[in-house]
């Protein structure tokens, strides 16, 4: 949805307002179905940094 919102802001063409959301929520049911979890959150895990809610206040 952030992608979304982006483009629009950036381009300032509203006449594809439709298209752009069934792209962006088809890319996010695509992404599920290939994944429960975030990517993001996969890789850290992968990389041994555990949780990255539980660590969002160490540095």
């Amino acid at each position: 949805m952030t992608a979304f919102v982006i483009i629009l802001e950036m381009t300032g063409n509203h006449d594809n307002v439709i298209a752009l959301m069934r792209a962006a929520m088809l890319g996010y049911g695509t992404a599920r179905l290939v994944s429960r979890e975030p990517l993001y959150h996969a890789l850290s895990r992968v990389r041994g940094r555990g949780d990255p809610e539980a660590q969002a206040g160490w540095c």
